[in-house]
């Protein structure tokens, strides 16, 4: 039995130390399984090279004369693999040193198998985004990617549909979704593996971040899912539907990186002005707060606090049990400790109402900070246009 581990590469040589140890370790889990590793270079600017003989799987490495693009990168790298069974790794993401050991006692009869995973901090699969609810044909179709990345997956070769390897998407982000979708059209099967076994890691470079690059390639990919026809009589139907729902999905997270940018910009505009926004806090007697949400805000709120007199003591998240911190996490009705105030940084009417009837401290909402010092600062009222104000 062989696997092909296949990693397409751009700019990617800082990467190659962490690729190798990641695919020698795993390799060594499964000493009884062949493992080989295909590095494809779609930098051809950039020279890779690697000394097969130092390591425990073979390795083969693959020089594009222009760049193919993520998805074209991938299907070059697949057409090298001489593995049953293969997986597709980001240069920049990781990898357990038992991933394929596990994956492979887990995919059974099944098409492909999909691990558990870890993104910013906190497991991907939550209370509210159950993994055995999301890795189903129905979601994907109707929702959007449930997979963060294909690292996450084991798949057999042979079930890999024919038209991932022939449609080509020019717009990078969206061929593993394309992946995904064309299996389950194909009712390819996938089985879940409840070990964590896979990091995605978030470095300014992915295409996944990029929001005009992913909604061109989701639509590149819908015009090819619409031209092939590939749900049948209800393709259009359904397309409308998972177009729709992509657009939402984009919208709300833009929507929270706003509401970032507009606490950091307000932030800094206070700074600038000579206002301390920590006098919000001392005025107030505040030395120790809570944040509630252990998301992307609350984890900046608390970097603007490090070096100050201000101390964060605790997170405050009903998804307490998935998040990985320094600091304690808690359900609100399962605090263990007390707090000067709690500051709420997710969008959500009710939980300032419910926190009160629960603890005795005040609970504030970012807008709070920016209303106190606008009244405290002469002019600055009528200047801030922060969070919606005019």
């Amino acid at each position: 039995m062989t696997v092909s581990i296949i990693v397409p590469m751009f700019h990617g040589k800082k990467y190659l130390d962490s690729i190798l140890n990641q695919a020698a370790l795993c390799a060594e889990a499964v000493a009884e399984t062949d493992v080989e590793l295909i590095l494809y270079n779609d930098s051809p600017e950039e020279e890779i090279c690697v000394k097969e003989a130092e390591y425990p799987f073979r390795v083969k490495c693959f020089h594009s004369e222009s760049n193919s693009g993520i998805h074209g990168a991938r299907v070059h790298g697949l057409e090298q693999a001489a593995g049953e069974y293969v997986v597709f790794l980001d240069q920049d993401d990781r990898i357990a040193p038992s991933y394929l050991k596990k994956q492979l006692e887990c995919i059974g009869a099944s098409d492909a198998v999909v691990c558990r995973a870890i993104h910013n901090n906190r497991l991907f699969y939550t209370n509210t985004h159950v993994f055995e609810k999301v890795i189903t044909k129905d979601f994907m179709v109707r929702n959007r990617n449930p997979i963060i990345s294909p690292g996450q997956v084991l798949l057999r070769k042979d079930a890999i549909p024919t038209l991932w390897k022939k449609c080509i998407l020019q717009n990078n982000g969206a061929d593993d979704y394309f992946l995904w979708l064309l299996m389950a059209s194909e009712e390819r099967t996938f089985s879940l593996n409840q070990e964590v076994l896979f990091e995605h890691v978030e470095t300014g470079m992915n295409t996944s971040g990029n929001t005009n690059n992913m909604m061109d390639s989701e639509a590149e990919m819908i015009g090819f899912l619409r031209e092939r026809h590939v749900f049948g009589n209800e393709c259009e139907k359904v397309l409308m539907e998972l177009s729709e729902s992509l657009r939402r999905t984009h919208v709300r997270l833009l929507d929270n990186y706003k509401k970032i940018y507009d606490f950091l910009r307000c932030w800094n505009e206070k700074l600038a002005k000579g206002i301390s926004p920590l006098a919000f806090f001392e005025e107030n007697h505040i030395k120790r707060i809570a944040l509630y949400g252990a998301g992307d805000f609350g984890r900046n709120i608390e970097m603007l606090l490090k070096n100050t007199d201000i101390r964060v003591c605790f997170y405050i998240d009903q998804n307490a049990e998935y998040v990985f911190s320094e600091l304690p996490v808690y359900k609100k009705e399962e605090i263990r400790e007390e707090a000067d105030a709690i500051i709420i940084t997710i969008d959500d009417k009710s939980v300032r109402s419910e926190l009160e009837k629960i603890v005795s401290c005040p609970v504030f909402e970012p807008n709070d900070i920016w209303l106190f010092l606008d009244r405290c600062c002469e002019g600055s009222a009528a200047e801030s246009t922060c969070f919606g104000r005019a």
